[in-house]
């Protein structure tokens, strides 16, 4: 790390309080008259909350293939 240009990486899960670290931060680089560039880890993510929990759902329904449609077919009495 340099000295004259550090990085500070603050990671974590959501809501594990890196959005108030990242603004402890703003706070004390303020105090100290630092112009910090940030890049937050959300800029990376491909959906936001709610799109991806729709696709996580959808991830994880059943996908019927001939094998599994067959075997429900067989307990279901059609054909």
């Amino acid at each position: 790390m340099s000295k004259l240009h550090p990085i500070v990486a603050v990671t974590g899960s959501s809501g594990a309080g890196t959005s108030t670290v990242k603004r402890a931060f703003e706070h004390i680089f303020q105090r100290e008259g630092i112009v910090p560039a940030v890049i937050e880890g959300d800029s990376y993510h491909r959906y936001e909350r709610g799109p991806m929990k729709q696709a996580m759902a959808e991830a994880q329904q059943p996908v019927a293939t001939p094998s599994n449609r067959a075997s429900t077919d067989r307990i279901s009495g059609t054909s």
